[in-house]
């Protein structure tokens, strides 16, 4: 179902409009200084007076899909409704949340990934399942649906050891 344009465009949306909401407030950033901001306002950044930019351009985050989806065991689960679901409706369901992982070895690769210096050292197994994203609408949130999804991709996974970085 993840290769279907609509699911990948909504998956894309849901993204970007879960990362702008709390608690993560991501929806502008500043490139000089990294931080990130909830609103415009006067469209410079507070710290270091910079123009800032969108955080989540809908063509970075489908890249950033595309390239995740092809890593050694990707898995991607999507919520979605059930509009759309009869005969003679042709509306496509609505995306209402997602998740995905794949599997890391830790090595200097999971370092560089997870921008974690060292983290190889402290991990007691070689290869992981990392759950990478989930994301729920904030019109579904609430309703159990990251529950679920984390749970289904967790079932689907084959990996004895699950790597979670918030």
């Amino acid at each position: 179902p993840h290769s279907e344009p609509w699911v990948v465009d909504q998956v894309v949306e849901v993204y970007r409009r879960t990362f702008a909401g709390p608690p993560w407030y991501e929806a502008f950033q500043c490139p000089q200084c990294k931080n990130y901001f909830a609103k415009r306002e006067n469209g410079f950044c507070r710290t270091c007076d910079t123009d800032l930019v969108e955080a989540w351009p809908a063509a970075t985050v489908l890249a950033d899909f595309h390239k995740e989806i092809q890593r050694l065991g990707a898995i991607v689960v999507v919520a979605e409704s059930d509009r759309g679901i009869g005969m003679h409706d042709p509306t496509p369901p609505e995306v209402m949340g997602f998740a995905w992982g794949y599997s890391l070895d830790a090595d200097e690769f999971i370092e560089k990934h997870l921008d974690a210096p060292g983290i190889r050292y402290i991990l007691s197994h070689s290869s992981y399942f990392y759950l990478d994203e989930v994301a729920v609408h904030p019109d579904y949130q609430g309703h159990g649906i990251g529950t679920q999804l984390v749970a289904d991709i967790f079932s689907r996974q084959p990996s004895a050891h699950v790597l979670l970085r918030t």
